[in-house]
């Protein structure tokens, strides 16, 4: 699978945001994912997305993408991909793996929530304690809906995939928002300038976050 951007930042870093776009069939025609290909970064017709921010700082990550070619694909299906990369954060710069991968926790009609675990090193008493993690995928714009995957593609390893977005139209934006929390910070706040910076951990150490993102469609047929 081709790669299309990778983006290094001082305390984490983000590995593979695939991106591409397509115009899907209406999303208010909820059904069973239905797929002929994908993942993929670049779908016959071309279209694609461009990432602005960064998840887990500030106000998040959010990708807009738009479509080019619309007659190509009857669905196209937007989400997580778990094919090559696992998909989660550590904050004890040793990961993501096993409890650090995302897994699918629950949704709504636009969002989509993984949950996942870590541990965060606190400077002041040279130890570490457990952190939960959550990622909250939402549809800020265009037309779309939440469906299930009903395992294809699958869960794996590599971490949940569980739902994607089936959406529609000429346009769309995708919003990544990465919060974590502990027993002494309660409240979820954005992962790393919330909770992995203000716990002051070793120099030794760093938050890592991987996610690979890709779109899967339904080729229009004859």
């Amino acid at each position: 699978m081709s790669k299309s951007l990778l983006a290094k930042l001082p305390s984490y870093r983000l590995w593979t945001l695939l991106v591409m776009g397509c115009l899907a069939a209406s999303a208010a025609e909820c059904r069973a994912v239905d797929l002929t290909g994908g993942p993929s970064a670049s779908p016959p017709g071309g279209g694609g997305c461009t990432a602005s921010g960064t998840p887990g700082r500030g106000s998040g990550l959010t990708l807009e993408c738009t479509v080019t070619r619309p007659a190509n694909f009857v669905d196209l299906y937007f989400g997580l991909v778990n094919d090559e990369t696992v998909n989660g954060i550590a904050m004890d710069g040793s990961g993501p793996s096993g409890f650090e991968t995302f897994r699918y926790s629950s949704h709504t009609s636009r969002s989509i929530t993984y949950v996942s675990s870590s541990e965060v090193g606190t400077k002041a008493a040279s130890s570490t304690e457990p952190a939960s993690t959550r990622m909250v995928l939402t549809l800020e714009s265009g037309r779309g809906v939440v469906i299930a995957t009903d395992g294809d593609p699958a869960d794996n390893t590599n971490g949940d995939i569980g739902q994607l977005f089936r959406v529609a139209g000429s346009s769309f934006s995708v919003h990544v928002d990465l919060q974590s929390n502990t027993k002494t910070s309660p409240i979820f706040s954005e992962a790393n300038t919330g909770l992995y910076d203000s716990a002051e951990t070793p120099a030794n150490t760093r938050s890592l976050t991987k996610l690979d993102f890709g779109f899967y469609y339904n080729e229009c047929t004859p």
